[in-house]
């Protein structure tokens, strides 16, 4: 859904080809991620999901995880919006960020 404009899913070992040719840059953490930027998930270093970000909302002080909307494809189940590490458990936890911004 994230990279096929929700026409059709494309299998998580794509990722870094589809990140490398479309001149993603990765992020080091969660807290630099905008709207438009994508998370993938993993389960013991396996891409197993990803998500795009709809909304950021200003973070309170001491907030553990930035505040934000995703949207994902959950198999069969349809598209969902939810947080950062709101996903089914199958998934894993959000483990890459990846940003087409130009970044300085």
């Amino acid at each position: 859904m994230v990279f096929s404009s929700r026409r059709t899913a494309i299998h998580p070992e794509w990722l870094q080809r589809i990140t490398d040719d479309d001149e993603y840059v990765e992020l080091p953490s969660a807290d630099q991620l905008r709207v438009g930027d994508i998370v993938a998930y993993a389960v013991e270093g396996e891409v197993t999901h990803v998500a795009v970000v709809v909304r950021q909302d200003v973070m309170a002080e001491g907030d553990a995880d930035p505040n934000l909307l995703l949207l994902s494809q959950w198999g069969f189940d349809g598209e969902f919006y939810h947080s950062l590490r709101d996903v089914p458990d199958a998934y894993g936890e959000p483990v890459r960020f990846f940003s087409d911004r130009k970044l300085c």
